[in-house]
């Protein structure tokens, strides 16, 4: 076959080789747009394990997709922490996040943002 590119003139001869087509990927411009793979070349598909939204599937060797089928454990009785509770540890962290700012004010010698978050540390108490 004879190419020309920017000007040169030159001849084509693709490898003759059987080549087998793969599954359609998609479409480009109205027309099916497949991979093409030689004959003789299988080609490997990975084997995994994955999980989707907590579906657990899996992959097999010919790319395929497997369910796996596992047993939802019980959960039994999952204590739930109330608001009450949640809202205490929130507070907690609150003034432990404001005692280490306030150490670190005072070893800068900034006495502007010591004033602030003292002031700040009798609101949260």
């Amino acid at each position: 076959m004879k190419l020309t590119y920017r000007g040169v003139t030159y001849e084509y001869n693709p490898c003759p080789q059987d080549m087998t087509e793969g599954k359609i990927l998609g479409r480009y411009r109205g027309r099916d747009w497949s991979l093409r793979y030689p004959r003789h070349m299988s080609v490997p598909q990975p084997i995994a394990q994955f999980q989707y939204r907590g579906v657990p599937y899996r992959t097999t060797a010919t790319g395929d997709i497997q369910a796996v089928n596992t047993q939802t454990p019980a959960l039994g009785n999952v204590k739930q922490p109330t608001l009450s509770e949640v809202a205490k540890v929130h507070h907690a962290h609150l003034i432990q996040r404001l005692q280490r700012r306030l150490e670190v004010a005072k070893a800068q010698g900034d006495a502007q943002l010591v004033s602030l978050l003292e002031e700040e540390s009798r609101q949260l108490a």
